[in-house]
């Protein structure tokens, strides 16, 4: 028995030693990264808030993309490399502790972020529903049918399914845990797996609405300028932390990182084409103000103003032999030799 406890202890020892002997360049990269992912999702937030509401958002992006990050959080914490850092943490120092739980930390951030989205999400989801049409288009209509219609039985679907997804998600984790400590390896990479088809599937409703309705709403356009970079980065450091074996954990990030680009890169294209399209608008008006309407003319002197062929400048005005100021009178006979003209005082000249 002493053998086995002894054989026991030495083990522990062996392996808190990656513990007690923290890469100080990854220690420093998972903070800023901790730092980094906090910031990047206070832009949603703030869109979110600052609108007052969530329109432009796939409600099906939100629920996928929760259920998505839960998934990913039991990943991290039920590989084995995480275990081993968190049960040895009763024999390693305070900073030791803290600087192998970073990567959990990290994920656990990402987490929390994505419950923020969600709770404004239900928050600000109004009574009445919400009818997204294509940018330039009106819904004055009848016959206008909107892109997207979200009513509020959706959002608490959404909430609903995300809470369930957490709980179940929870307590299997925790049962594998307490009951079947073997197999947690292999609910890890499941819940990885999970986590990568929903990082897939989470972005194709998004990118299918924002072509829809050809404008980005309320999903910020600076959050995806910081993450498609930083997920990158993000996955490099976790690829460091847990190894190949890990690959659950960080290739959803990488995965994550090309889905989302597209969107930016569609957000840029709807940008270009808008600026365009107000810039052509701006020429056509400007041309137009050059133009009196000849419909609201008071001085003959501009009738001519928008017709081809017309010279601009000062014209003397028509007068008849006696040197009156005249002009012709239009129902008078064309081949008559005597025709009267009518001055602009109304009297006939004689």
């Amino acid at each position: 028995m002493y053998l086995l406890q002894s054989l026991a202890a030495s083990l522990q020892k062996d392996r808190c030693d990656i513990v007690r002997s923290p890469n100080y360049g990854s220690t420093t990269l998972s903070l800023l990264l901790i730092v980094g992912l906090f910031v990047s999702y206070l832009p949603q937030h703030y869109s979110i808030y600052r609108r007052r509401s969530p329109a432009g958002i796939s409600p099906w992006y939100i629920l996928l993309g929760a259920t998505g990050s839960t998934s990913s959080f039991a990943t991290i914490l039920t590989l084995s490399s995480s275990r081993t850092h968190m049960a040895c943490c009763s024999s390693v120092s305070q900073f030791e502790c803290v600087a192998g739980l970073l990567v959990i930390i990290q994920i656990g951030v990402q987490w929390i972020c994505w419950v923020g989205i969600v709770v404004l999400f239900l928050y600000f989801f109004h009574q009445d529903p919400i009818a997204l049409y294509p940018e330039g288009e009106e819904s004055e209509g009848e016959d206008t049918k909107p892109a997207a219609m979200y009513d509020q039985k959706t959002a608490y679907s959404v909430g609903t399914l995300c809470l369930l997804h957490l709980v179940a998600v929870g307590c299997a984790s925790l049962a594998l845990a307490r009951n079947h400590p073997h197999r947690l390896h292999g609910w890890a990479n499941s819940m990885g797996i999970v986590a990568a088809i929903l990082a897939i599937i989470q972005y194709l409703p998004q990118i299918y609405l924002t072509w829809s309705i050809k404008m980005m709403g309320s999903l910020s356009v600076p959050m995806m300028l910081i993450q498609v970079p930083g997920s990158f980065v993000f996955a490099a450091s976790i690829l460091l932390s847990v190894g190949i074996e890990g690959w659950a954990s960080w290739g959803v990030y990488i995965l994550t990182a090309f889905l989302q680009g597209t969107l930016l890169f569609m957000a840029f294209w709807f940008r270009y084409t808008q600026d365009k399209h107000d810039t052509r608008e701006g020429e056509n008006e400007g041309a137009r103000s050059t133009c009196t309407p000849m419909l609201t003319v008071t001085d003959s002197s501009q009738t001519g103003a928008c017709i081809v062929g017309y010279i601009p400048g000062p014209r003397r005005n028509e007068s008849d032999d006696e040197g009156t100021v005249a002009v012709e009178n239009e129902r008078a006979p064309l081949l008559k030799a005597s025709s009267r003209k009518v001055s602009r005082n109304g009297y006939k000249n004689r």
